[in-house]
């Protein structure tokens, strides 16, 4: 029996026709491969679920913010403690990209019997999976401070110890985030330290080419940019990993404005 599910979140903040499509090729792409997606839908208040007619009831399950917000990687912590228990490994899965490797879940389960996390492709672009065994989901979970959907690649990077987080195309994504929220940038410095403690390194990849979909992939520098927003202590409510984070101070919180102007020049 296959032991890995799939998590993945969803949300369509910006009206997107293709994301609903985009995202079934993926779940479709996913199950060939042997292994069941389960999805969180994150919903703000008063919009509908997209998905809600399209995936089965017992893998879907719907999150409401009370404005936009991306929350990828919190939701996706949420999401990991309702996943059967027959399941030993959870892969993080992306939201724009189709594994071509079909045989990336035997793989990556070979080498989890050795390593504590496997990403799937070349690990310094955002998107690619992450899988992992469910104690890494329930001791750490993903980075989930992140606000601008990076959080495989900060998880990855957190895992094995690296000072330096360098991305293709090629960036310095550490400089990025404290040019840009020094205390977002301070909690991936603590999160390293906890995530290191936990994976000591111990990490493996699995080769991979994938297939973009059709919906366009924000630069990341736009995303990062958006955290200038977002001031965590007055704005954001955060009681554990995997309790989904509220928002306070509404009437002061820039972030949602900005992020639906950023996505729909993209």
């Amino acid at each position: 029996m296959n032991k890995t599910a799939a998590i993945a979140c969803f949300f369509n903040f910006d009206d997107s026709g293709d994301s609903v499509q985009d995202f079934l090729e993926i779940k479709e792409s996913i199950e060939r491969q042997g292994v069941p997606l389960f999805v969180t839908e994150i919903i703000s208040e008063g919009r509908r679920s997209l998905l809600r007619s399209k995936i089965e009831k017992e893998k879907h399950f719907i999150n409401k913010v009370f404005l936009p917000v991306m929350i990828r990687g919190n939701a996706l912590n949420n999401l990991s403690s309702k996943i059967p228990n027959e399941y030993k490994y959870l892969a993080s899965i992306g939201s724009n990209k189709i594994i071509l490797n079909d045989n990336w879940p035997s793989e990556a389960s070979a080498l989890l019997k050795k390593y504590k996390m496997v990403k799937v492709g070349d690990p310094r672009i955002d998107g690619f999976p992450i899988i992992a065994g469910r104690e890494f989901f329930s001791k750490v979970g993903l980075f989930d401070y992140d606000f601008c959907n990076l959080e495989n690649l900060i998880t990855f990077f957190g895992a094995t110890g690296k000072t330096d987080l360098q991305c293709v195309p090629e960036m310095d994504i550490l400089t990025l985030y404290k040019e840009s929220n020094l205390s977002i940038f301070y909690k991936i410095l603590s999160y390293k330290l906890d995530c290191y403690d936990f994976c000591g390194g111990s990490v493996a990849t699995v080769g991979s080419d994938f297939q973009n979909t059709r919906s366009k992939n924000a630069p990341i520098e736009g995303l990062i940019s958006l955290l200038k927003e977002i001031d965590i202590k007055r704005n954001i409510y955060y009681k554990d990993s995997h309790t989904i984070m509220g928002v306070k101070n509404i009437n002061e919180f820039k972030y949602p404005v900005s992020l639906l102007n950023f996505l729909k020049k993209v």
